[in-house]
């Protein structure tokens, strides 16, 4: 049994391109398990493209989905936990 890696190149990865769930999972250093929790929880960005024509085989149909890098970027920034020293240093003091 051979198992296909996923692989992601600096030339993939521009801010316009959409990821598969693999290289998502990849980007997000998670399992796919975890990003489909993510996806069916809807607590993260995604675009769900239209399956095959019913009828179309015997085939089981999947859904597929799409992750802008952009949207992924930001969803890691608004997930960020800061510091403690990183909190102390934003706040204000009024002396």
């Amino acid at each position: 049994m051979q198992i296909n890696k996923v692989k992601i190149t600096e030339k993939e990865i521009e801010k316009n391109c959409l990821l598969t769930v693999s290289q998502t999972a990849k980007y997000l250093n998670i399992s796919k398990k975890t990003l489909y929790a993510f996806i069916y929880g809807r607590k993260l960005p995604f675009i769900k493209l239209p399956t095959a024509l019913p009828n179309a085989g015997a085939r089981k149909q999947y859904d597929q989905y799409r992750f802008s890098v952009f949207d992924l970027d930001n969803f890691i920034q608004n997930n960020r936990v800061i510091s403690f020293d990183e909190g102390i240093k934003k706040i204000k003091l009024p002396y």
